[in-house]
């Protein structure tokens, strides 16, 4: 009779988090110079009101942000209400 053998596989998996700032100077092209552009969080917790607020806001086209090639949106403090 054959003896199974057993094999257990072990595999190790590191994540780095490289912490990005809440906000930071950019180039705003509706107020055509540079101001500072807020993460979400920081931008909802600015203006009082939720980041989904915010989002339909973006489609409403009522503030102004930019989306960054790695998905980040930023939204320009000076469109925000307040």
């Amino acid at each position: 009779m054959k003896r199974r053998r057993r094999m257990e596989i072990t595999i190790q998996r590191r994540e780095v988090a490289v912490p990005r700032p809440a906000s930071l100077e950019d180039y705003c092209a509706h107020c055509g110079r540079t101001v500072k552009m807020l993460a979400l969080p920081l931008a909802a917790k600015a203006a009082g009101v939720s980041t989904r607020t915010l989002y339909r806001w973006m489609g409403e086209d009522r503030i102004h942000f930019c989306e960054f090639p790695d998905g980040m949106v930023r939204i320009c403090e000076n469109s925000l209400p307040n």
